[in-house]
Protein backbone atom coordinates (compact mmCIF):
# COMPACT_ATOMS: atom_id res chain seq x y z
CA UNK A 1 0.00 0.00 0.00
CA UNK A 2 0.99 3.27 -0.82
CA UNK A 3 0.85 6.25 1.05
CA UNK A 4 0.06 4.61 4.15
CA UNK A 5 1.54 5.31 7.24
CA UNK A 6 1.05 4.54 11.11
CA UNK A 7 -1.34 6.64 12.80
CA UNK A 8 0.89 8.63 15.20
CA UNK A 9 4.13 7.75 13.71
CA UNK A 10 5.88 11.15 14.27
CA UNK A 11 4.99 11.33 17.81
CA UNK A 12 6.41 7.75 18.17
CA UNK A 13 9.55 8.62 16.55
CA UNK A 14 10.05 12.01 18.77
CA UNK A 15 9.54 9.56 21.80
CA UNK A 16 12.22 6.94 20.26
CA UNK A 17 14.57 9.83 19.61
CA UNK A 18 14.11 11.19 23.03
CA UNK A 19 14.05 8.04 25.09
CA UNK A 20 16.99 7.04 23.13
CA UNK A 21 18.90 10.55 23.98
CA UNK A 22 18.28 9.94 27.93
CA UNK A 23 19.45 6.34 28.08
CA UNK A 24 22.75 7.59 25.73
CA UNK A 25 22.83 10.11 28.66
CA UNK A 26 22.65 7.83 31.59
CA UNK A 27 25.12 5.11 29.88
CA UNK A 28 27.30 7.63 28.50
CA UNK A 29 29.88 8.83 31.05
CA UNK A 30 33.36 10.54 31.13
CA UNK A 31 35.94 7.99 31.58
CA UNK A 32 38.81 9.66 30.90
CA UNK A 33 39.17 12.74 28.34
CA UNK A 34 38.10 11.89 24.79
CA UNK A 35 36.18 8.99 26.28
CA UNK A 36 32.82 7.83 27.62
CA UNK A 37 31.23 4.88 28.27
CA UNK A 38 30.54 2.90 31.88
CA UNK A 39 32.66 1.15 33.76
CA UNK A 40 30.28 -1.28 36.30
CA UNK A 41 32.10 -2.80 39.46
CA UNK A 42 30.65 -6.00 39.67
CA UNK A 43 32.20 -7.27 42.67
CA UNK A 44 35.05 -9.84 41.22
CA UNK A 45 34.97 -8.62 37.55
CA UNK A 46 34.55 -5.65 35.56
CA UNK A 47 32.25 -4.52 32.96
CA UNK A 48 32.76 -1.75 30.81
CA UNK A 49 29.91 -0.97 28.21
CA UNK A 50 29.62 1.47 25.48
CA UNK A 51 33.28 2.61 25.52
CA UNK A 52 33.54 4.99 23.03
CA UNK A 53 36.01 8.32 22.12
CA UNK A 54 34.09 11.74 22.18
CA UNK A 55 36.15 13.45 19.85
CA UNK A 56 38.54 12.61 17.11
CA UNK A 57 41.41 15.33 18.32
CA UNK A 58 42.23 13.13 21.09
CA UNK A 59 44.00 10.23 18.99
CA UNK A 60 44.35 7.12 20.90
CA UNK A 61 42.17 8.12 23.63
CA UNK A 62 40.11 5.01 23.94
CA UNK A 63 43.87 2.89 23.63
CA UNK A 64 44.83 4.80 26.09
CA UNK A 65 42.39 4.09 28.46
CA UNK A 66 42.49 0.43 27.58
CA UNK A 67 46.12 0.65 28.80
CA UNK A 68 45.02 1.90 32.01
CA UNK A 69 42.63 -0.70 33.15
CA UNK A 70 43.43 -2.37 36.59
CA UNK A 71 45.67 -5.54 35.45
CA UNK A 72 44.40 -7.49 38.19
CA UNK A 73 40.74 -7.64 37.84
CA UNK A 74 39.16 -9.54 35.18
CA UNK A 75 37.39 -6.88 32.84
CA UNK A 76 34.62 -8.01 30.54
CA UNK A 77 33.31 -5.62 27.23
CA UNK A 78 29.56 -6.67 25.86
CA UNK A 79 28.33 -5.54 22.96
CA UNK A 80 31.66 -5.13 20.60
CA UNK A 81 30.29 -4.76 16.95
CA UNK A 82 32.95 -2.48 15.81
CA UNK A 83 35.84 -4.45 14.28
CA UNK A 84 38.47 -1.05 15.27
CA UNK A 85 37.63 -1.86 19.11
CA UNK A 86 37.59 -5.61 19.05
CA UNK A 87 40.70 -5.24 17.07
CA UNK A 88 42.73 -2.52 20.57
CA UNK A 89 40.93 -5.41 22.36
CA UNK A 90 42.52 -7.77 21.05
CA UNK A 91 46.12 -6.27 21.05
CA UNK A 92 45.65 -6.10 24.64
CA UNK A 93 44.77 -9.72 25.60
CA UNK A 94 41.11 -9.64 25.66
CA UNK A 95 38.95 -12.85 23.81
CA UNK A 96 35.69 -12.73 22.57
CA UNK A 97 34.00 -15.80 24.26
CA UNK A 98 32.00 -17.42 21.37
CA UNK A 99 33.19 -16.22 18.41
CA UNK A 100 30.62 -13.92 16.98
CA UNK A 101 28.98 -12.89 19.82
CA UNK A 102 30.45 -9.60 20.84
CA UNK A 103 31.26 -10.26 24.39
CA UNK A 104 35.15 -9.55 24.91
CA UNK A 105 36.98 -10.99 28.04
CA UNK A 106 39.87 -10.32 29.85
CA UNK A 107 41.13 -12.91 32.99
Amino acid sequence: MTGWQLPGLPQLRTWVDDELERLSDELYVPLAEGVEGRLDDQGRYLVLIGIRATTPRVPGAVGRYLDGLPRDWPVMVPYVINPRLAGMLERRGFFELDRGDGVWVRP
